[in-house]
């Protein structure tokens, strides 16, 4: 059990560029919907189901396009 935990440990802890481009997906979609739902909320902003969806969409392709275009540095 032990030696389980220290290798997930390590996979978790190790950078690994793979494993971070496969979770910044979703991770970031779900970032965006989260952010609009508190500003609609925050400032009462009338927004229909499909118009969510659509700015949930348009917002992520372009972090997924942006975030392909810059260079990252660590």
């Amino acid at each position: 059990m032990m030696q389980f935990l220290n290798n997930v440990w390590i996979a978790l802890s190790t950078e690994n560029a793979t494993l971070m481009n496969l979770i910044a997906l979703p991770s970031s979609i779900l970032e965006i919907y989260l952010i609009t739902k508190i500003f609609i909320v925050m400032f009462k902003i009338p927004a229909t189901f499909k118009q969510n969806i659509t700015y949930v969409g348009i917002v992520s392709l372009l972090s997924i396009l942006i975030g392909n275009l810059i260079p990252r540095t660590i």
